[in-house]
């Protein structure tokens, strides 16, 4: 896998060394599985938030992934998508992955979604199949979602929930996910963002108006501009990450405010 095949680029703040750790010891399994067909390696570039740039240099280091890293010092919270354009500038590669510090890849997760790509010239960007850190299902491709879609998943009560739950599992895909076949989907999730770089370019990037939330909605609604979205399930993955509605007050109005922005964009569905 030469430098130009793909380039990864994690986002992170106050990293959680423990868990970080076991990340870049299954992505570097993951590099290698693809690495060995193609006689090289891919390059990883993580962009620092916070202020654990000689933290995570030193996990680069510890982890073997040091000769194909780097470490960009963002300055200051730009939020995730602006620190991703960061990497994205950086990257000259034909793939581009977005990825969480939160996700586990499986062994050969890169290794099908370069196959994928290079077998559907259509598809600007995938999403794997992913499941929690419970090793339940994670249903990370969504539908454009209602206002009353985002409040029921993100906020309301489990019981509240379950009085909706058909039309929640319409947004979430659920159907298609328990079919394993790879499918079109309308939105896919920032936490893994297989891209066809050439297409994330055209369609710039992140939008640097989202802090945090919604970045990757409107990002999907940019890609499928040039091509389709895909949900892959042969590639796999782990992720550890929550909803908004369960990370305190700061995290809600960055959503609110996210959502709000997403709807004045691309227009407002009430139910």
């Amino acid at each position: 896998m030469t430098p130009d095949l793909l380039h990864i680029a994690i986002v992170t703040y106050r990293v959680d060394a423990e868990q970080f750790t076991r990340v870049l010891q299954q992505l570097r399994a993951a590099i290698h599985n693809a690495g060995s067909a193609r006689q090289a390696s891919g390059k990883l570039t993580i962009v620092d938030n916070g202020d654990d740039a000689a933290l995570l240099r030193e996990l680069l280091q510890r982890n073997g992934l040091a000769d194909i890293s780097e470490v960009v010092v963002a300055g200051g919270n730009l939020g995730y998508g602006r620190a991703h354009n960061l990497a994205l500038a950086r990257s000259a590669a034909k793939y581009h992955l977005i990825m969480n510090p939160d996700v586990l890849v499986a062994e050969n997760a890169l290794t099908t979604a370069i196959d994928f790509l290079d077998d559907h010239a259509d598809v600007v960007a995938l999403s794997p199949h992913a499941v929690d850190g419970n090793g339940e299902t994670a249903f990370l491709c969504k539908r454009y979602p209602a206002v009353v879609d985002l409040a029921l998943r993100g906020f309301a009560p489990r019981s509240l929930r379950r009085c909706f739950s058909a039309r929640l599992d319409r947004y979430e895909h659920r159907a298609l996910v328990a079919r394993g076949e790879a499918a079109d989907v309308d939105l896919i999730s920032g936490c893994f963002m297989f891209c066809r770089a050439d297409a994330l370019r055209q369609a710039g990037g992140f939008d640097p108006a989202f802090f945090l939330y919604f970045e990757d909605f409107s990002l999907s609604l940019e890609l499928r501009k040039f091509g389709r979205l895909m949900y892959v399930p042969a590639c796999r993955i782990t992720h550890y990450g929550g909803h908004a509605g369960r990370k305190g007050l700061r995290h809600l109005l960055h959503f609110a405010r996210s959502a709000l922005t997403f709807y004045r964009n691309y227009g407002w569905k009430l139910r």
